[in-house]
Formats: structure tokens, sequence, C-alpha cells
């Protein structure tokens, strides 16, 4: 199977190969060898004919393991030592057979937190109001230039955080969720919503009417603007933190340590 991979955690890979086969393997060398056959010219001291001998030529290659060859091979033992559970149809009955630190793969539908979707429109948008803020006849007043500072002050803060992943599968009710390291990423985050494919590890799971926060931009707000006693309080109260500003995943739901995500 041709892979397009979104993210991929190299580091959990190397982990996991050198724990099955006991042993981190990070180059392979290929050797080629060509063997010719020579008459030679001389003859042997009273007995006639001549002397045949052979020529060998070796080629050595060393070829570097690549990233996408190692998930195929850890997905291949994994499937070979049946270790890995393929969740596309599923009712109750396997959902409670699941425990953690199971592998799953799941197709699914991506989508990431509304408050980073507008968060990267707002961004790419912002150099735009500066070309144009000197042309406006109503200039923004300093309330609403406090405001775009202090939200891309915030924008910045999330840059280098994991992104938040819901993965929403065929079967209703159940959620799965996912924290992918940007370092690992090989797209842009915008580009995590449709039709995917991924691989993870079971976390934790998340009974019947158990939930916990899967996004919050409450730290970074925090952080970012000075507050007093009263504003924190009110700011740590859930009926204060509306969407897109903190979204919950309600069970049954799982949390996976995500390995690959491939369309």
């Amino acid at each position: 199977m041709l892979r397009d991979f979104l993210f991929l955690n190299t580091e959990i890979l190397t982990s996991y190969l050198s724990q099955l086969e006991g042993y981190a393997e990070v180059s392979v060398d290929e050797t080629t060898t060509e063997q010719k056959k020579k008459g030679a010219s001389s003859k042997i001291m009273g007995i006639g004919g001549e002397i045949s001998g052979d020529k060998t030529t070796s080629t050595k290659r060393n070829l570097a393991v690549t990233d996408e060859a190692k998930f195929q091979k850890l997905y291949d033992m994994l499937e070979k030592r049946k270790e890995i559970q393929f969740l596309d149809a599923f009712d109750d009955e396997i959902w409670q057979q699941i425990r953690r630190g199971e592998i799953l793969e799941i197709p699914a539908k991506l989508r990431t937190p509304k408050f980073l979707k507008a968060s990267q429109e707002i961004n790419n948008f912002l150099p735009l109001l500066d070309m144009v803020s000197p042309f406006l006849e109503n200039q923004p007043s300093k309330k609403d230039q406090e405001a775009i500072v202090g939200f891309s002050q915030i924008t910045q803060g999330l840059k280098d955080k994991p992104v938040p992943l819901f993965l929403d599968s065929s079967v209703n009710g159940y959620q799965f969720f996912s924290n992918l390291e940007r370092k690992y990423l090989r797209c842009e985050v915008a580009l995590l919503k449709g039709d995917a494919t991924v691989v993870g590890k079971v976390h934790k799971i998340l009974d019947k009417g158990q939930k916990e926060t899967a996004f919050s931009i409450v730290p970074e707000v925090e952080n970012t603007v000075i507050m007093n006693r009263k504003q924190r309080r009110a700011m740590n109260k859930k009926p204060k933190q509306p969407e897109p500003f903190k979204e919950i995943i309600k069970g049954p739901a799982m949390i996976l340590i995500p390995i690959a995500v491939f369309l």
C-alpha cells in the first residue's frame, strides 16, 4: 500500500521496531558480486592446455532506511503478530474488548479545533491589514489594536504546542482523539481535515459519562494577558469558556498516542 503521510512519529517507529527486533536498524548494506572467467596465455609445464582463471568484482552500496520503510516494516510485523486492530465498522461489544496499549488502525474524518482554524485565517489576514490600514478612513481604535496584539500573542503561544486532532469514526456516538507533535507533521495544520487513516496506541479509555478537556486556550490567555484575581476566577469557570475557546471529548471515547496519519 502506497501512503501519503500527513504525520509520522519517527521516534515511536524506531522505539517499537527496536523492541520487536532487539536492535535499531539505521542502514542496509547491499553488495552485488559479478564473476567473470578469463583465459590465461601461459601453459602448464609438461602438460598441454591453458590455465583458466576467475575475476570477481564487487559493488557495495550503503542504503539508508527511510521512515516510510520503517513504518511499513512495523505495520507488517504487527499484522503478522495480529497485534493491530482495524476499526472500521464496530459495535459496543467490540468496543468493550479494546484495552489500553492496543494498536488501532482507524479510518476517520479528521478535524481540528475551531479556534485553530480561525486563528490561521486571521494570522493570514493580519499582514494585509497592516498594508491597507494607512488607507482606511476609519482607523482601528486603541482597544481594537490591543485585541489584535493579544490575539496574535495567544496564537504564537500555541505554535509550539501539539495539534489537537479529533477523529470522527463511521460509527456515531464513539469518539477518538490524538495530540500530534508538530515536529512530526508532514503537512500544514490546515490540511488535517477530511478522510484519512490513523494508526495509534490506545492511551486512555473514557467510559460513557466521562469527559476530558481536549483543547483550551485559557492557559495561553493567562500567560499573555495581565489579569487580576477576579478575572482569573471568572476565566476558570467552565460556563465562561464556550466554544471555540474550549472543546471537550465525552465518552465513550479513546485517546490515542498517534504513530501515523496518512491518506
